[in-house]
């Protein structure tokens, strides 16, 4: 009948939403995660930036164990909007000099800012493209004289890396409690950082393809995935 045809369609299959956070939930990094991880790197390099993930992802993992997901409906709005309004004013305000084509000088973004009272502001007209970036029909027209040309002397950017276990990855030796000490305010903001935003994109989305949204299966595959991904350099 056409009600056991129904019934039938909305069982829950192997490999459904019922193992998985959402159908049309992806992850990735995210532009807000920059202003924290830049900040690591400077003070502890690649090693620190590869135990905050772990350390991260463990928090995550916990959180998801302990069905902590569902807290995220009693975050505020002004309070979400708050805070990613924050974070695009300082990546925005990182990219001035990109943007303008200026020279600043300063350790921060602020410093940035006001070193242009003594160095003055003079946009480079000449890098705003109307529709085609200037850099980007500069960079296609070097590779093309340099592939033609045979220059094989220009230094590039380096090989495409060959194997998964990158030199450059987490050192399970390396992990100590002094580190994390220092780091224990970054790990709980990425934390933070891939909860809320994946969460919140996950919520907003369920309501929009009116699909239930398991919170707490996002965060234990959020936490699996920064736990494994330090381990090949990620």
């Amino acid at each position: 009948s056409s009600r056991q045809r129904q019934a039938d369609q909305s069982a829950p299959l192997a490999g459904s939403d019922e193992s998985r956070g959402a159908s049309f939930q992806i992850s990735g990094p995210t532009g807000a995660m920059s202003a924290v991880l830049v900040g690591i790197v400077a003070s502890y390099g690649l090693q620190g930036v590869f135990f905050a993930c772990f350390a991260a992802g463990a928090l995550l993992l916990l959180a998801g164990i302990f069905k902590l997901g569902r807290l995220i409906s009693f975050i505020p709005m002004p309070v979400i909007m708050g805070f990613t309004s924050g974070i695009a004013i300082i990546i925005a305000m990182g990219q001035i000099d990109n943007f303008f084509g200026t020279a600043s000088e300063g350790s921060s973004n602020l410093a940035k800012i006001a070193s242009y009272a003594r160095l003055g502001f003079h946009p480079n007209l000449q890098k705003w493209g109307a529709r085609v970036p200037g850099s980007l029909v500069g960079i296609i027209l070097a590779t093309v004289v340099s592939a033609l040309f045979r220059m094989d002397s220009i230094a590039t950017v380096g090989d495409i890396p060959r194997t998964l276990m990158l030199a450059d990855r987490l050192d399970l030796g390396s992990l100590n409690l002094n580190m994390l000490k220092n780091l224990i305010s970054p790990i709980v903001t990425i934390a933070a950082l891939g909860m809320i935003e994946s969460l919140l994109c996950g919520a907003s989305a369920s309501r929009m393809k009116n699909e239930p949204f398991n919170a707490d299966q996002e965060l234990i595959a959020q936490g699996v995935g920064n736990i494994l991904l330090p381990l090949f350099g990620g």
